[in-house]
């Protein structure tokens, strides 16, 4: 008769052992609560900016949504970073704008914040 009991309590050891969180992945020195303190002192987004298909594959626009009412405030033919600098420049006073990970949207919006809406 063979018992397993060796490779059972290997397995057991390997599963109680604390996994690195992303923090200690990224080398910081900080405890899960510390993190989520940081992220809820964030303030909260005053707009919102997505893209969405108007036919699947071929147009593409660009939306912008009021963080606190959830209204529409634009919508924006392309969703190229000049079209969404042109149109953030002309609507003073955003300073929290929350965003997908697009390169064209993160690029309209360091513009912006840099002072200029041009290419």
């Amino acid at each position: 008769m063979r018992t397993f009991h060796r490779q059972v309590l290997g397995v057991a050891r390997i599963l109680v052992q604390p996994t690195p969180t992303p923090a200690a992945k990224l080398g910081l020195a900080a405890s899960r609560e510390t993190l989520l303190g940081l992220v809820h002192a964030l303030p909260d987004p005053e707009v919102g900016v997505d893209d969405f298909a108007i036919a699947r594959g071929r147009k593409y626009a660009t939306v912008l949504i009021d963080a606190v009412t959830h209204r529409r405030i634009d919508v924006l033919p392309d969703r190229k970073a000049a079209t969404l600098a042109a149109c953030c420049a002309n609507i003073p006073g955003w300073r929290v704008i929350s965003r997908d990970g697009s390169a064209a949207y993160a690029k309209a919006i360091r513009q912006v914040a840099a002072g200029g809406a041009s290419q």
